[in-house]
């Protein structure tokens, strides 16, 4: 109830002791799980063989043991 307030209602106001009992709420919340649907899956699978011509390069890679001192035996050279 949402009002304002009258002068009766100001009038009946007495002077005395209520006494109550408080009693508290809790909340319980929960969820399920429910299955509202459900959906299949599929794969078609297919295989094709492909002949590919193209020209390969091939790089040569020197590798030198710095730590054995295999630049210090060897001549001058631009590395």
């Amino acid at each position: 109830m949402d009002r304002p307030a009258t002068e009766a209602n100001l009038n009946s106001f007495d002077e005395k002791d209520i006494e109550m009992v408080e009693r508290t709420e809790v909340p319980v919340v929960n969820k399920n799980a429910r299955v509202v649907e459900e959906v299949s899956l599929g794969k078609d699978v297919n295989e094709r063989s492909e002949t590919i011509n193209d020209t390969v390069r091939k790089t040569e890679v020197a590798v030198t043991d710095l730590e054995n001192g295999d630049l210090r035996d060897r001549p001058n050279k631009d590395y």
